[in-house]
């Protein structure tokens, strides 16, 4: 009888003779499977979703250089700025630069509103804002810019400025051509 107790207790150390121990270890696994798969498929779905908002975020800027690109080609070729294809006439920036806001709202209904544009002549002088008063002694233009606003997306090309100072001759005035630059820009 000894040797059957000692037998029965051995079966039961080896995990053979208890079904109620089996039967929780395994639906113990399932759990712990079920809840790992839970976890990855819940990870996985935060991936997709944090993927997708960094690309909507480079589209979106995709999508601002694109615009601020073509923006810059149309402003340098543009009847309201250019004397020819990228060579703007002073006369036309100094005008659009007195009419201030008129001008922005009027060019505004081509390009849109959240536009600005400013140009440079490189003449070695200090930045003076160019107006009818003091015509032909500056070096700079800005249409449309808002001085706080400091979200945008801008490109800076070199163009040829048109003056017209110059030598006077019996049939008229030899103008000049300055090397200056436009930076076009779009607010974000």
């Amino acid at each position: 009888m000894r040797t059957v107790l000692l037998q029965k207790r051995r079966f039961e150390l080896n995990g053979k003779g208890s079904s109620s121990n089996k039967g929780s270890v395994e639906m113990m696994e399932y759990m712990f499977l079920t809840l790992f798969v839970i976890f990855i498929i819940i990870a996985f779905v935060i991936f997709l979703s944090w993927w997708n908002v960094s690309q909507l975020d480079v589209e979106k800027s995709s999508v601002e250089l694109d615009k601020t690109l073509v923006l810059t080609k149309s402003l340098v070729s543009s009847p309201f700025l250019a004397r020819d294809d990228s060579m703007l006439d002073d006369g036309k920036l100094t005008a659009l630069q007195e009419m201030g806001q008129d001008a922005c709202s009027s060019i505004g209904s081509i390009y849109g509103a959240d536009w600005f544009a400013v140009i440079h002549l490189y003449d070695g002088n200090n930045d003076t804002l160019c107006s009818t008063a003091n015509y032909p002694d500056c070096n700079y233009w800005s249409l449309c810019k808002k001085p706080d606003e400091k979200n945008y997306r801008s490109y800076v090309v070199p163009v040829n400025i048109y003056r017209n100072i110059g030598v006077v001759l019996s049939t008229g005035v030899l103008g000049r051509s300055y090397v200056g630059s436009i930076e076009v820009g779009v607010y974000t």
